[in-house]
């Protein structure tokens, strides 16, 4: 399961080559919808339905086709960790998915250049979200969530902005930190990050 700015740096990467047909940002906001189960305010398997065909996503409309983007990418970073035995190298910690997330997030930031644009795709609530029966309140808010993500990046302010919206305790953010901060000392741990990255598009072809 990947974090929100990993998930739209690889929709990104696919997008001129797989999905150039969608509207762009229906596309982007689709493809950072599902974690809004975050906030606890809709089940995860309504939202991660399961892929089983990436030629299936394209025959979508723009907002689907982002959030069937997401799922996928989870299927197969899962898979990618897994068969690499990434699991392994990390500590035991009832955070380190949390923690491992933020520390893919903030390899993969500067990938994006215009985080700005990325950022303003959430101005507005979009139909698609609408049709999940989720509260508008709690959609901006996830929104609002997002866009100081996307503009500031893997920060100790970005952390405490997700306790806040999401209601997590007194904490949370800084035990997840101590958590990050293990991930950083592990020599070479990026590089599973990176390598992912690099391999997505014959990964995504192959699906």
């Amino acid at each position: 399961m990947a974090g929100p700015i990993t998930h739209i740096v690889l929709a990104q990467k696919i997008y001129a080559s797989h999905f150039s047909t969608l509207a762009e940002k229906d596309f982007y906001v689709g493809t950072s919808f599902p974690d809004i189960r975050y906030l606890g305010v809709i089940e995860r398997e309504k939202t991660h339905v399961p892929v089983t065909d990436r030629r299936a996503i394209q025959k979508q409309n723009s907002f689907f086709a982002g959030v069937s983007t997401h799922v996928l990418v989870d299927q197969l970073r899962e898979t990618y960790m897994t068969t690499n035995g990434v699991y392994d190298l990390v500590p035991k910690s009832p955070l380190i998915t949390q923690a491992m997330k933020l520390y893919e997030d903030a390899v993969m930031y500067p990938k994006c250049s215009d985080w700005q644009s990325v950022a303003s795709y959430f101005d507005h609530i979009f139909p698609g979200e609408s049709a999940y029966g989720i509260a508008e309140n709690d959609l901006r808010k996830w929104h609002t969530f997002l866009q100081f993500y996307f503009t500031h990046g893997v920060t100790r302010e970005s952390g405490e902005m997700f306790v806040r919206t999401t209601g997590k305790p007194d904490g949370f953010a800084t035990e997840l930190l101590k958590v990050y901060e293990e991930l950083s000392t592990i020599p070479n741990f990026s590089r599973w990050i990176t390598d992912f990255y690099d391999h997505f598009q014959e990964m995504i072809e192959a699906a």
